[in-house]
């Protein structure tokens, strides 16, 4: 994250550090540049706060979901919730993946929950106000679900992963992640393994109030394929579905996946399908971490080995079609 003095804010499993523009550690920022989250928090995701720059830190725990709220020069913000904290959720069944602030200062909690005993999975969005009181006027009492895709016979479990949440300019929100529709596992009475349909890339809009907005793609969601059952059956359903989301500022949304390589399509402001593009085998673009966007329409893809194992980053810039430039790999 890039605040308003062009400094550089970076969370992690231990908490934040702050750097310069030029990556100088900033030691007027909490205690010597860091902040150290709280034993027992995993950190999940960071955002600033446009109105004021107050930082929000999104965390998983034994006890569910939370917010961390900080000012802007790292101190714990002790007027928001009980001492800086705030509960989203107390359902441990909920899985946070991504965090957004609008505006208006209201704050954006984007994940998955389980269902069906844990075989599917569905999207939920959260809506807090500033004081972290639920947003009652957002969906359903502050929360708005729904699955990006949709079973099949042979298929019938949906098993959605959130990558990224945003907000445009006019206040509607875009929704970016992957699904995979499947039969899980069965032993009894007699066994069956795990099959797979497909995997897709999924943006849904949200409109102010949290109801899905039909008119973007198709009655609110677009969905693009982009492995099929012989990709997921070969990396598994987490691993293929991991993925990275951005968007431009003039609405267009970017989703990447990870098939046999990495996937990246690009949907323009109506979810209309502008360019999806594979990897070339053996390129080391393989799950993606993050994308970026450019102000000349490209945008750099960064990605990690598909075996976790493996060390190192490999990126690539991705032009306003869709072609993918060279690749930059480290092993480090």
């Amino acid at each position: 994250l890039v605040d308003s003095n062009n400094k550089i804010l970076a969370g992690g499993s231990t908490g934040l550090v702050r750097m310069s523009s030029t990556g100088v550690i900033d030691t007027t920022f909490g205690t010597n540049g860091t902040v150290t989250l709280p034993t027992g928090a995993t950190f999940v995701s960071d955002a600033i706060d446009p109105t004021d720059g107050k930082i929000y830190v999104l965390v998983s725990a034994s006890t569910g979901t939370g917010l961390f709220r900080y000012t802007s020069s790292g101190a714990v913000d002790n007027t928001y919730g009980q001492s800086g904290t705030v509960r989203v959720t107390s359902n441990t069944t909920f899985t946070p993946q991504a965090l957004a602030i609008q505006t208006n200062g209201d704050v954006l909690v984007a994940g998955v929950f389980q269902t069906d005993s844990g075989d599917g999975r569905e999207v939920r969005v959260y809506r807090l106000q500033t004081n972290g009181t639920s947003d009652t006027s957002f969906g359903t009492s502050g929360e708005e679900q729904f699955n990006f895709g949709s079973g099949t016979f042979l298929d019938p479990e949906v098993w959605d992963n959130v990558s990224g949440i945003a907000v445009l300019s006019g206040g509607k929100i875009l929704v970016g992640g992957t699904t995979v529709d499947y039969a899980p596992e069965v032993d009894d009475p007699n066994y069956s393994p795990e099959t797979f349909d497909k995997a897709q890339l999924a943006v849904a809009r949200l409109s102010t109030n949290g109801a899905i907005d039909t008119t973007y793609g198709t009655s609110g969601i677009a969905l693009t394929s982009y492995a099929d059952s012989s990709q997921l059956t070969q990396a598994g359903i987490n691993t293929t579905e991991e993925g990275a989301f951005a968007v431009r500022s003039d609405g267009s949304a970017l989703d990447a996946g990870n098939g046999s390589q990495a996937v990246i399509e690009e949907l323009d402001s109506t979810g209309k399908l502008k360019y999806e593009t594979a990897a070339a085998a053996g390129s080391q673009l393989n799950v993606p971490v993050s994308i970026s966007v450019l102000s000349d329409g490209r945008s750099v893809l960064l990605t990690q080995p598909q075996d976790i194992t493996d060390e190192g980053f490999s990126m690539t810039y991705v032009s306003s079609t869709g072609v993918m430039g060279n690749v930059v790999f480290t092993s480090d």
